[in-house]
């Protein structure tokens, strides 16, 4: 992929959710069909997503660094994004799945697929950076299959820092 100049720090700093998009219900029931406790379920709601993002090359893949903090601590993810597929089981919150990640060469949205393993439920993700009257925003739409149903859901992020 041939990248636009300042592509790869367009995505690096925290990113906060506005929520002004989300569907809270669509949410919700994405996240009961994953097999996540009603508890756990109210307790994120309430909660505001702040992400950091960092997107780099090692070699000649990219590379995103997701950190998140949360009640539990933080989490750190290392993502290649090169279509390769990894496993990781984790219980809760989502379980057992593969994950994988990708970049779109016409217009440089990443792609995140994630599928569990028992084939209960799937979701690909797209993840965008749009400047929008010069502020710097971050899109996912997902869409997510489980149960037989096809959920869809936007997510918007402000760059906060």
């Amino acid at each position: 992929m041939t990248i636009p100049e300042g592509w790869l720090d367009s995505w690096n700093g925290t990113w906060t959710s506005t929520k002004e998009l989300e569907d809270s219900k669509v949410m919700d029931e994405i996240l009961t069909i994953q097999g996540v406790s009603w508890m756990v379920r109210k307790a994120a709601a309430g909660v505001t997503p702040q992400d950091e993002l960092k997107l780099y090359r090692e070699g000649d893949v990219l590379v995103l660094e997701v950190k998140r903090k949360s009640m539990a601590g933080e989490t750190l993810r290392k993502w290649h994004l090169d279509g390769r597929e990894v496993e990781l089981n984790e219980q809760p919150p989502t379980g057992h799945v593969c994950v994988s990640w990708n970049v779109t060469d016409q217009d440089g949205v990443l792609v995140q697929e994630t599928k569990e393993v028992s084939g209960a439920w799937s979701s690909k993700a797209e993840w965008s950076v749009v400047v929008e009257n010069g502020v710097p925003f971050h899109y996912r739409k997902i869409n997510f299959q489980g149960k037989g149903k096809l959920l869809r859901l936007v997510q918007k992020f402000k760059k906060t820092a």
